[in-house]
């Protein structure tokens, strides 16, 4: 999430948290979750969360939410292909709720 925050210029959490509310997007999401999603401290359980604050930050970057970007991320299906920024985002998500950090407690239940 980090990088597309710096692909957007560095945008302040307020300027975040505005253009969620300002595209009527399905979550709200405060300033402090939004810094907390950018330091790595919080893994958001919901994806209308993830998904809010990466389309502001596409938004604020001027740059589509669905376009392609390059990965080589760890997955099982391949070694690096073209993969839409969000469908790849969504995978990186899934990944960090289902195997956290080993020093970090688990999500209450």
């Amino acid at each position: 999430m980090f990088a597309y925050y710096k692909l957007a210029g560095r945008p302040t959490l307020r300027e975040i948290s505005s253009t969620i509310d300002t595209l009527d997007l399905k979550a709200s999401v405060s300033p402090e979750t939004i810094r907390r999603v950018l330091q790595g401290i919080l893994v958001p359980p919901r994806w209308d969360t993830v998904n809010a604050i990466y389309e502001a930050l596409c938004h604020l970057g001027g740059t589509s939410p669905d376009a392609a970007d390059w990965t080589d991320v760890e997955d099982p299906r391949d070694e690096g292909e073209w993969r839409q920024m969000r469908i790849n985002l969504k995978f990186l998500w899934n990944h960090a709720l289902d195997h956290p950090e080993p020093d970090e407690p688990p999500l209450p239940f």
